[in-house]
């Protein structure tokens, strides 16, 4: 879309304040303005500056632009240093969750939300353990699948199995009698339905004396404590737009607590800095987003939209006790039956 067709976008606007009340017509003008303003700071760049006036400028870049790339990350990653590219501080995450787990060669692993793949495929390479993993979206599936049968990753098909499934129903995506000695969810278990019926399930396809370990999001307990009629309907609203059943929403010592009555034992619910997840997502985002200004990469409307709302939205989470993530461990008792539900 050019910078005139933008100007034109905003002259014909005017024309819904003919449509419905004076103050809807004036909200829905300035929502439009702020939309047509953000297209803009992507597309003012491509006529300014010596480039335009060049047979090629940076137009090539595209071509040098690895498709597909090596790695396919899907988490906030773990910021605790700099500079990281997304792909480390992903892989960071990950660790964090997984290096006190016990893992090792002969390990049996549930890797559950593992987006295309790239979290088995750390595992399966650190641990030389053997890794099923189950993801719920059939585009992701298909992604990874064919990831592990190419030539990058093509030696770890005797190790990673995938599977599309959902959290939801373990039951219905494993064997009967198939258990693990570790279960981890990275980044994914606050989208369930629920999270609790995920961890009783998992609970009950441990070993004994087997290990679950997750990253997690929790509420901040300043904020249920200060918990108004208003910021209800806020909470809902955001919850339903991100896909995050209410029941998941506890603090971190009620989902400690969780845990415990559904018979783990040694439970941890560490709380991490803000700043290592969601300021340094949104740093990450905001100089990606500038580099590719830079070299006059354009991305699409909604996915420019996407990063605009991210940098801002996780900037928000960083700087406000609202969200409170946790790296989440327990262990299923060695000798001990589970004691109650959840």
């Amino acid at each position: 879309m050019s910078f005139s067709l933008l100007l034109l976008y905003c002259a014909i606007l005017p024309v819904v304040l003919w449509q419905s009340s004076f103050w809807t017509s004036i909200v829905m003008y300035l929502h439009a303005l702020g939309l047509a303003y953000l297209l803009s700071t992507d597309t003012i760049q491509w006529s300014k500056g010596p480039a335009s006036k060049e047979m090629y400028g940076l137009r090539h870049v595209l071509f040098n632009l690895q498709v597909p790339p090596k790695t396919l990350w899907l988490n906030m990653g773990y910021w605790d240093k700099d500079p990281l590219s997304y792909p480390e501080a992903c892989e960071s995450l990950v660790r964090k969750v997984t290096e006190t787990l016990g893992i090792h060669a002969n390990s049996r692993v549930l890797d559950v939300g593992y987006g295309c793949g790239d979290s088995c495929f750390y595992l399966a390479n650190t641990y030389a353990c053997s890794v099923t993993g189950i993801t719920n979206e059939a585009s992701q599936w298909q992604v990874s699948h064919t990831r592990l049968h190419s030539t990058l990753f093509n030696t770890l098909q005797d190790k990673v199995f995938l599977l599309q499934g959902s959290a939801d129903h373990l039951d219905a995506c494993l064997e009967k009698k198939e258990v693990f000695d570790q279960v981890v969810s990275i980044d994914s278990a606050y989208h369930y339905n629920t999270r609790w019926q995920f961890l009783s399930t998992a609970y009950s396809r441990l070993v004994p004396g087997g290990q679950l370990g997750m990253y997690d999001l929790t509420l901040d307990t300043t904020l249920l404590n200060t918990e108004t009629s208003w910021k209800q309907w806020v909470l809902k609203k955001v919850c339903s737009g991100m896909k995050i059943p209410l029941d998941n929403l506890v603090s971190p010592a009620g989902y400690q607590q969780r845990l415990e009555a559904m018979g783990y034992t040694h439970v941890q619910v560490e709380a991490i800095d803000r700043q290592y997840i969601f300021g340094g997502f949104s740093r990450h985002m905001k100089n990606h987003q500038k580099i590719l200004s830079d070299y006059e990469i354009s991305t699409t409307l909604v996915n420019g939209l996407f990063m605009h709302f991210s940098i801002y939205f996780f900037g928000l989470m960083a700087s406000h006790a609202w969200v409170q993530p946790v790296f989440v461990k327990a262990t299923k008792p060695a000798t001990h039956p589970k004691t109650s539900g959840f």
